[in-house]
């Protein structure tokens, strides 16, 4: 078996059944992914029961649910759907909500979180969850690919079976979204940084359960909470006003946009605070390190991170 050939594949579940297989397939539902690790989360119990021998007995098996995290490198739509992500059904299992382009997190659970169902081909092993809810994290590195980084819970359904890729599994993916096109803005200025990065950091929850054994003690995945946060390394300056943000505990607009032929994704975080500021070193050049949360704009929240597709 080889790690070369694995395959992803991802579709959104009815609000209505959660956690039944939306069944994925290869002409509508690949993603593609790299450093796709899958781990079941098991609790094992060791039998407690003493007698006159110190020799244990054999344990057993308690609540069981999959770990399983992915990077995938940011791409644009095409054909008829031009601003919806290939990665669409990830992050609206991330917590995120589209319309008309853009995606928003959103606070509505349970009642309108989507979840997804997902097949993982491991070149002869066919993984499957339901009901997945996760994170994702976005990190943009100068030159190099954009970097979407998931991390999802799902429902263990019983391991692994043995199964070939689907018929048709090889896809023709648009080319990744290059971090080089200069456009990002702080507080009206472009800093000059080597690498941003930010996230949600949604709190996922794997919901116990007494007697649900079809999902071997967890009843669901739920996200209960999050606390958005990032860094971003710019060249140290004393004309741009870090230091003045920072000492203030301001808030300030950041953005950042990528583009290529076909489209553009533009990331808008309205409300960025700075926690710190520390002068560092990029080969002999003096930098600063801003680590920062992320609030609401509006009073109603929903909004401290949108992510707009538009078709060029």
């Amino acid at each position: 078996m080889l790690t070369e050939k694995t395959l992803l594949m991802a579709k959104i579940e009815s609000l209505a059944t959660y956690g039944t297989d939306s069944e994925p397939d290869e002409d509508d539902d690949i993603v593609v992914v790299h450093n796709l690790s899958v781990t079941p989360n098991t609790t094992f119990n060791d039998t407690q029961g003493l007698d006159c021998s110190m020799s244990p007995r054999s344990g057993t098996i308690g609540r069981q649910y999959l770990d399983i995290t992915f990077d995938h490198e940011i791409q644009t739509g095409s054909g008829a759907t031009p601003t919806v992500l290939p990665c669409d059904a990830l992050l609206k299992a991330c917590g995120y909500k589209w319309a008309a382009g853009v995606y928003t997190p959103f606070s509505t659970y349970p009642a309108a979180a989507s979840s997804a169902t997902m097949y993982m081909y491991l070149d002869g092993m066919l993984w499957k969850t339901t009901g997945a809810r996760g994170n994702v994290e976005f990190t943009f590195t100068a030159g190099e690919p954009a970097i979407a980084s998931f991390t999802f819970q799902g429902l263990y359904v019983g391991g692994f079976t043995a199964a070939a890729f689907p018929t048709g599994c090889t896809t023709e993916a648009s080319k990744p979204l290059v971090a080089i096109n200069k456009a990002l803005a702080w507080d009206g200025e472009a800093p000059e940084a080597e690498s941003l990065s930010f996230s949600l950091n949604n709190t996922l929850f794997a919901r116990p359960s007494l007697d649900d054994a079809a999902t071997y003690g967890i009843a669901g995945i739920d996200i209960t909470g999050r606390a958005g946060e990032g860094s971003m390394n710019p060249m140290a300056s004393t004309t741009i006003g870090y230091l003045t943000a920072f000492n203030a505990g301001t808030v300030k607009a950041l953005s950042y946009t990528l583009a290529d032929v076909d489209a553009s994704v533009a990331f808008e975080l309205p409300k960025v605070q700075f926690t710190n500021l520390t002068p560092g070193d990029r080969s002999g050049t003096r930098i600063f390190d801003l680590p920062f949360k992320i609030s609401r704009s509006l009073v109603a929240g929903d909004d401290e991170l949108k992510i707009t597709v538009t078709e060029v």
